[in-house]
């Protein structure tokens, strides 16, 4: 008889070491799917403090420093490297420098809307403060990388007021 417990025993603790096992692969693998599901996150300019469908210049200025600010998260971020305009919202902005970027995608699904204020648009370096032409861009995006733009969205630059 007493063999046959210590077989029971051995028995029990090898299934026993067998569900560990299983649990600390079953750990690891539900860590993978759980990096992977985020690995397709993306920097939403809402989450930077964009402010949609007001035009008023602090809410610019606001976009702005929000759309900036979601491309160097997304530059200095290994994994997720796409900023988002989220689709149904206009987001009025002033100038936005998204230079010095490489690898990274620009989806545009929602409408990225030039100011109106263009009193508010610095002159470009160098200019001589004769004419809107002298203003800085609305969009710069100088010293890129493999950057990709794409969306169902618009870039309104409201050409009619700066011609």
């Amino acid at each position: 008889m007493p063999c046959k417990k210590t077989y029971l025993i051995i028995t029990i603790s090898a299934v026993n070491i067998t569900i560990n096992r299983f649990m600390d692969c079953f750990k690891k693998v539900l860590g993978v799917f759980a990096m992977a599901s985020t690995a397709n996150a993306v920097h939403n300019i809402l989450d930077y403090g964009a402010v949609p469908d007001l035009e008023d210049p602090v809410t610019e200025k606001n976009n702005a420093n929000a759309i900036e600010a979601a491309f160097a998260a997304a530059n200095e971020d290994p994994l997720d490297r796409e900023v988002l305009i989220p689709g149904g919202y206009t987001f009025s902005s002033l100038y936005i420098n998204g230079s010095n970027v490489h690898d990274l995608t620009f989806t545009i699904d929602g409408t990225l809307l030039c100011s109106k204020n263009f009193e508010l648009f610095p002159l470009e370096p160098g200019a001589s403060g004769h004419g809107d032409q002298d203003l800085i861009d609305f969009l710069t995006m100088d010293d890129i990388e493999n950057v990709l733009i794409r969306g169902d969205g618009v870039v309104d630059g409201q050409g009619y007021l700066w011609w």
